[in-house]
């Protein structure tokens, strides 16, 4: 047993490797800003209707590649940590081989025979030329998900924060305004920047995963994987299936209840207020294996888990403060009539800041062997969505949308923090998190009442007001609450 919190190797280890995450989202966030700002040149430059098409054709994608994927990417985050150092490349060279021949096939009957048909059903008749310029991006996009999950499953998040959510993101942007540019291609050339940069991250990842794995065979079969890592994978394939539904969701109900103007429009405003969730990748798939590692051994857990909301809450907090305080600025910048998407983005920012937090409980069920009950609480959430979206798009417009995915992400943050306990047999948090929490809920009254107080005074300028409030308290308070509660 542990001799107390952070008392042992496993937890100290925990504690670094959470650090280390928490140093590399914050590095990650200086692309990361520069990337919506560029985004919103693309957007301007080649439109909010063929950026929605853009959009409407990646989630496709996207959904047909993780159906491909038959889970295995994700059951390496299971598999891995159950090998022998000496081992740990055994089933991967077949994970790769495999996951690529059936996007391989996928991209061949996506772009010869099935493309007319999909835009037909997504009522876009315009995207049949996008699909069959992304689709052959399948292969690169599948290889770049199963070597992140293998960097995942030894700890390092590098694959994920700094190559997908850094380079790949910047390169994408960067592309296609050159391609606009110089090249005039059109709208193509935002399926051509996206095959490329995709390209480049498989080529960023490789360098990545030889250095995580030096010294060690390619070892276990040719093609067809493990049948023990196909048992682990198969629960996680139906839900990955539904969870990229879910995330894209929102795009697909959007394109069946709104005009392609309208959905890229959202899109637009989601891409400013998807910063918040983004910081959560960052940590996800380390409490997987921390929670695979730690079995049994309940005070590692509790320990580790409270120890990453704390640091996740550190993060999301000034950002979403952040967000709420200078989203009228970074609207207008893409268009005049994206100004409409300003309170949308509002909502999106306080739903997503609290999923941020709380959905972290998703990764306990998986990691204690309840993955089966996450396509459950997806499949609910998505029609409590659905149904929202259907009453509150006609409704509301933008602010029905916003509204709508949130009561999704809210319905599914419920599901997890009630059955986190349960698939543990505990309760997996500590008192420590009390103090941050009475923090943030401190700095938010601030930035409230500075915003409201002084918006007859200062007009707009009392959102920056707000904002300062909020960092000039929790800056104040952060150094004392993490002295009370060391790692």
């Amino acid at each position: 047993m542990t001799s107390g919190p952070g008392g042992n190797a496993g937890s100290q280890r925990d504690a670094a490797d959470l650090n280390r995450s928490m140093r590399l989202t914050l590095l990650s966030y200086l692309p990361r800003i520069a990337y919506p700002l560029m985004l919103i040149l693309v957007i301007r430059l080649y439109g909010a209707g063929p950026f929605g098409v853009f959009t409407v054709v990646l989630a496709i994608l996207s959904f047909i590649m993780r159906v491909c994927m038959l889970g295995l990417d994700k059951g390496l985050l299971l598999w891995i940590p159950r090998q022998a150092p000496e081992g740990e490349r055994t089933g991967l060279r077949a994970v790769l081989l495999f996951t690529a021949a059936l996007n391989a096939a996928a991209a061949v009957l996506v772009g010869t025979v099935l493309a007319p048909w999909i835009a037909r059903w997504a009522e876009r008749p315009e995207a049949v030329t996008t699909l069959r310029w992304m689709a052959a991006s399948l292969v690169p996009m599948s290889t770049m998900e199963v070597l992140i999950q293998a960097a995942n499953a030894r700890r390092r998040i590098d694959g994920q924060v700094l190559v997908k959510d850094g380079l790949v993101q910047l390169l994408f942007v960067g592309l296609a305004l050159a391609f606009h540019f110089f090249a005039d291609l059109g709208s193509p050339g935002l399926a051509l920047a996206h095959a490329i940069s995709v390209v480049v991250g498989v080529l960023a990842l490789t360098v990545l995963f030889r250095r995580l794995y030096p010294g060690t065979a390619w070892t276990g079969p040719r093609f067809l994987p493990p049948r023990e890592l196909i048992a682990l994978a198969r629960p996680l394939w139906f839900s990955e299936v539904l969870a990229t539904a879910y995330n894209r969701f929102d795009v697909y109900m959007m394109a069946a209840l709104s005009d392609p103007a309208t959905t890229g429009m959202f899109q637009a405003g989601m891409q400013v207020a998807q910063n918040i969730l983004a910081v959560r990748s960052s940590f996800d798939y380390l409490v997987v294996v921390l929670v695979t590692e730690s079995s049994g051994d309940r005070e590692r857990t509790i320990h580790g888990f409270s120890y990453t909301l704390r640091l996740l809450a550190t993060i999301v907090a000034p950002l979403t403060a952040g967000i709420l305080a200078f989203a009228a600025w970074i609207l207008p910048l893409i268009g005049p009539s994206f100004t409409q998407a300003l309170s949308s983005v509002w909502i999106l920012a306080g739903f997503f800041a609290l999923h941020a937090i709380l959905g972290l409980n998703q990764n306990i069920l998986i990691g204690a062997g309840r993955s089966a009950w996450v396509p459950l609480d997806t499949v609910l959430a998505m029609a409590v969505g659905g149904l929202a979206f259907v009453i509150l798009v006609p409704r509301l417009g933008l602010d029905g949308a916003a509204l709508a995915t949130g009561l999704m992400y809210a319905t599914l943050s419920t599901l997890f923090i009630t059955q986190a306990p349960r698939a543990v047999g505990y309760w997996p948090y500590d008192r420590s998190l009390l103090p941050l929490l009475g923090l943030c809920a401190a700095a938010a009254a601030v930035m409230a009442g500075l915003w409201l107080g002084l918006a007859g005074l200062l007009g707009d300028a009392a959102r920056v007001a707000g904002f300062v409030g909020f960092l000039a308290v929790f800056l104040a308070g952060l150094p004392r609450v993490r002295r009370q509660q060391p790692a």
